[in-house]
């Protein structure tokens, strides 16, 4: 195992899996209860449940995501983790001290996380294009 797949071991570890646990009722960022279903016809509120991925598909991310309430998931759009940390939306629903939001290690934790196994996806090299079926997968033979 490589240095990059046992710190990502480790991370794993430590975080658990939020979407298995009761964290994924809750938004990670303001701890707000989320909701999955609302009424037809009926205006989407900020406490709809997404899932946040924490490097940006902006950034080129895509794997990991973290519980978001569309509120918070709409402000922090394309900003990196840090970037949204220290926004005045951050800021505010932090103060409301709301007992399920998580702790601001855990945000960088799982961050991590993310950006080691965004690396880990960018340092695999590629195969050859004549090792390669149409969707990238190798040839069986």
């Amino acid at each position: 195992m490589s240095g990059i797949g046992k710190t990502v071991s480790l991370l794993q570890m430590e975080l658990g899996d939020w979407w298995q646990d009761d964290r994924r009722h809750w938004c990670a960022y303001c701890g707000i209860a989320m909701r999955q279903k609302f009424g037809l016809g009926r205006p989407i509120p900020d406490t709809k449940a997404t899932r946040d991925h924490l490097v940006p598909k902006a950034h080129g991310g895509s794997g990991l995501t973290i519980p978001a309430c569309q509120g918070c998931n709409r402000s922090k759009g394309a900003l990196s983790l840090a970037e949204f940390l220290c926004s005045p939306h951050f800021a505010e629903v932090r103060r409301l001290r709301h007992r399920n939001q998580w702790p601001i290690h855990h945000l960088w934790l799982a961050y991590a996380l993310a950006s080691l196994q965004q690396a880990e996806k960018l340092l695999k090299p590629p195969l050859p294009n004549n090792l390669a079926n149409c969707n990238g997968s190798p040839i069986e033979g």
